[in-house]
């Protein structure tokens, strides 16, 4: 954990997001630390260009409903 509040762990990539949301090796880890970063329980930044970048990619190129 970082020393103070103001610091934060990193940044979440877009390949994060993806990974949690089809079947592959990956998917528990990428699921249970997602789930840890939007429960607060890790600081971390997520932009919004992350989501978008993220659902165009399942939804143009991996065809993910």
């Amino acid at each position: 954990m970082p020393s103070r509040k103001s610091e934060f762990e990193g940044v979440l990539d877009v390949g994060l997001i993806v990974i949690a949301h089809f079947e592959n090796p990956a998917r528990t880890y990428a699921s249970d630390f997602l789930k840890e970063v939007l429960e607060v329980k890790r600081r971390c930044i997520i932009p919004l260009s992350t989501y978008l970048g993220a659902y165009i990619i399942m939804a143009r190129y991996l065809r993910i409903d």
